[in-house]
């Protein structure tokens, strides 16, 4: 349950950081390494949250 409730705050703080960015829209180029590098981060979170989920199942 801790590892989940860690996932979840990492996920509410990208959140906040990708809403900041997009306020603060003036260069392009560093937005956009900023936005991808979210999405990776994103897609591994909810990687490591399935295995987790999978490994918590009884067999």
């Amino acid at each position: 349950k801790k590892g989940i409730e860690l996932i979840r705050t990492i996920i509410k703080r990208l959140k906040i950081l990708y809403s900041v960015i997009n306020k603060y829209n003036d260069d392009i180029k560093l937005t956009y390494i900023f936005k991808s590098a979210l999405k990776i981060s994103t897609i591994s979170i909810r990687l490591l949250l399935s295995t987790i989920f999978l490994n918590l199942e009884p067999s």
